[in-house]
């Protein structure tokens, strides 16, 4: 299945948590699936900024929905970011989209079916918008 186009707002010192749901249909059928988000500063970077996954039970998959929750405790260090900018996320439910500006990241989602068939389904950028209230 192809990579769908997807942009996510971190806002810093704060829980990071999402639920990406999936159309109904074939491709949403993912219960028992394994799977990895990776945060990169570039496409090519050797670098993670963070990693989130069902080994670390930061992702859990489910039919039609992947849930992330990143704790607030985890420390996310963006010193390798060299691009910034503003980007929008959709929200879920149908209202306006989130605004966020910051510095820019990569990621993309990839799952694994229990056969070993492994299919990119997210990917696009993560803005990671600095916090006011400390």
């Amino acid at each position: 299945m192809p990579s769908r186009p997807y942009c996510f707002i971190w806002d810093m010192g704060c829980a990071f948590q999402r639920v990406l749901y999936l159309a109904a249909g074939p491709d949403a059928q993912i219960g028992g699936f394994s799977g990895k988000m990776q945060i990169r500063p570039e496409i090519n970077s050797d670098t993670v900024i963070v990693e989130i996954s069902t080994e670390n039970n930061r992702m859990e998959i489910a039919n039609g929905e992947i849930a992330i929750d990143v704790p607030d405790s985890v420390t996310i260090d963006t010193s390798s970011c060299t691009r910034s900018g503003d980007r929008y996320e959709l929200d879920p439910m149908g209202g306006l989209p989130f605004a966020g500006k910051g510095k820019l990241a990569v990621f993309d989602v990839k799952i694994t079916s229990p056969g070993g068939v492994v299919s990119c389904i997210f990917s696009g950028d993560v803005v990671f918008s600095d916090e006011v209230t400390r």
